[in-house]
């Protein structure tokens, strides 16, 4: 196969290879690239069930990936666009299904879409049900699909592209059966966007009431009854968060850890979903702590959050926000390296918190070079241009100066003189301060 040495070639390449190109896996300790794997395998014949979980990485995720380490020939928004000579097995087999997806049968549709869903091409799953639907007028309604394209459009909207538009994970709510896949799903998702994106407790515990009764209508194996009970009291523990009970929240994610263990790790399918699960609960668990004022106790479910997926860039920058709380800012440097190791998707997150690991420790010259390569992995980390140029660091060197002046000057007109809003970790506001 063409260009196989050049993925590799590169870490993170070779780290989220089936991200690239579909090609074998390597690696490990990344949950949601084995996700995709699992899906991938699942379209050739090797899984005989998909991951039906709806987490799934964001599109701005596989770009990032593909421009830092220039395998730019690999980003396309339609698996179909890559050019034939570099395709892999895997892939060249996700276009010879796209190249009939009008006549796939409902099975091998889904699975289809569960791929494009895993490789982040949201955009291609609307696409491609758009043309579908068009040209087969008169055919069965088909809830699957549709379920997996307010999948993608939530996706898309998280990842700023397009409005919320909650309109077709109602319809699904009111008219798929309940217990069915389609309903717990999309009652999760209202749930879920409740919680997060609304702040809206009433349409939480409503959309909860109903989510739990679709829960309790699943007849399924005690893994499947398992893993859906964990998500939802892990979900239900943003009600009692969000009205003040923080004995309640902890009580919710105490059941939320006790059905995750119920899960099954026997088969291939059963470990993945279980590995999934336990990241999220792991990581909502660092969070439950932090809300309690138990920094101790953050750390350790961090601790346990990094083992579980050690490859997972995310899981070094909750760790160092950990450490920091625990005034521990050796630590939280080291973490925040190996987050930008790992993951160049969120490097720029992971060079500013060692920037102000480093400016804390009394090495005003490594803070500097870690700003600048905040600034070098996104030019739109306006943090970081801020703190070069209010800290004095890049007066330095004349010109680094002029460079960061006219980077703030920039960012702030193209804001019409509003800050700009933080994304991620920049948002943090713990122990260092300093941070909008």
């Amino acid at each position: 196969m063409t260009g196989a040495g050049s993925v590799t070639s590169h870490f993170a390449g070779w780290l989220y290879r089936p991200f690239v190109d579909l090609g074998p896996w390597q690696a490990g300790g990344s949950p949601v690239t084995l996700a995709l794997q699992m899906a991938s395998q699942a379209l050739t014949g090797q899984q005989s069930r998909v991951m039906q979980n709806t987490g799934t990485a964001l599109p701005s995720f596989r770009r990032t990936l593909l421009r830092a380490t220039s395998l730019t020939r690999y980003l396309v928004d339609d698996p179909r666009d890559l050019d034939e000579t570099i395709r892999t097995a895997g892939w060249q087999l996700l276009c010879d299904h796209l190249d009939v997806y009008e006549q796939l049968d409902g099975p091998q549709r889904l699975r289809t879409l569960w791929v494009l869903n895993r490789l982040t091409m949201h955009s291609a799953i609307l696409r491609y049900e758009e043309c579908r639907r068009r040209r087969t007028t008169g055919q069965p309604h088909d809830r699957a699909a549709d379920l997996m394209c307010e999948i993608a459009r939530i996706s898309l909207f998280h990842d700023g592209s397009g409005c919320l538009d909650l309109t077709g994970l109602e319809r699904l709510e009111a008219t798929a059966p309940l217990g069915s896949w389609e309903h717990v799903e999309a009652t999760y998702l209202l749930a879920q966007t409740s919680a997060k994106t609304l702040d809206d407790v009433p349409r939480l515990a409503s959309h909860l009431d109903t989510h739990l009764a679709s829960i309790e209508a699943v007849d399924r194996p005690v893994h499947d009854r398992a893993k859906l009970l964990s998500r939802y009291h892990r979900l239900a523990a943003f009600l009692p968060q969000l009205t003040g009970d923080l004995d309640g929240m902890v009580r919710q994610m105490d059941a939320a850890e006790s059905h995750c263990e119920l899960m099954s790790r026997d088969e291939p399918h059963t470990r993945a979903d279980w590995e999934l699960f336990r990241y999220a609960l792991l990581e909502s668990r660092v969070k439950e702590r932090f809300a309690c004022n138990d920094f101790p106790g953050a750390e350790g479910y961090a601790l346990a959050l990094v083992d579980h997926a050690p490859s997972t860039p995310n899981t070094w920058l909750t760790l160092g926000q950990a450490r920091i709380e625990r005034n521990d800012l050796e630590g939280a440097l080291e973490s925040y390296m190996w987050a930008a190791l790992f993951g160049p998707h969120i490097a720029a997150d992971a060079e500013f918190m060692a920037g102000q690991c480093l400016e804390q420790l009394g090495r005003p010259d490594d803070a500097r070079n870690a700003y600048v390569r905040s600034l070098a992995a996104d030019p739109l980390a306006a943090s970081s241009a801020e703190r070069l140029h209010e800290s004095g660091f890049a007066a330095a060197n004349p010109y680094l100066a002029d460079w960061v002046a006219g980077r703030v000057r920039d960012m702030h007109d193209s804001n019409g003189g509003e800050a700009d809003n933080p994304k991620g970790y920049q948002a943090y506001d713990g122990v260092l301060g300093g941070r909008r």
